[in-house]
Order: structure tokens, then C-alpha cells, then sequence
């Protein structure tokens, strides 16, 4: 799977999240969330402030977050 799509769906089950809760949040459609978890979609760029703000991490963290993959989340 895709570093970032994964990251993607980590968040949302870090959160508790549905996906439709999560798409709500993010705005985006329901079957987007699932498409970006199933690796048929790739997580846009504009998204991934979103994702860190809703998971509390902080932007100087962005280039970890979506490249390295021993990056953990800090919840």
C-alpha cells in the first residue's frame, strides 16, 4: 500500500473514525475514503494538513509523516 494512503486510514482508526465520519470531516464523499484505503486512489496533496491537524501532529512533522515510514503516529 501507498506510504500515504496508509497513513490515511492509521489516522482514521487512531480517531475512532467510520469512514463516513471521516469523510464528513475531511469533506469528501464516503467511497473516496474507501478508495484511498483500498489503494485505488492516491490521498491529494491538499489533504494532508487536514489529516495531521485531525491527529494533532504538527506540520513540521509533514515530510515524515508521508515518507518515512518508521514515522509513528504520537496520539
Amino acid at each position: 500500500m501507498n506510504l500515504i494512503n496508509q497513513r490515511f486510514k492509521e489516522v482514521r482508526l487512531e480517531l475512532g473514525y467510520t469512514q463516513e465520519e471521516y469523510a464528513k470531516v475531511l469533506n469528501i464523499k464516503r467511497c473516496t475514503v474507501g478508495a484511498y484505503e483500498e489503494d485505488r486512489a492516491l490521498v491529494p496533496i491538499h489533504l494532508i494538513p487536514k489529516i495531521m491537524d485531525l491527529a494533532c501532529l504538527p506540520m513540521e512533522d509533514m515530510y515524515d509523516f508521508v515518507f518515512d515510514k518508521r514515522y509513528e503516529l504520537k496520539n
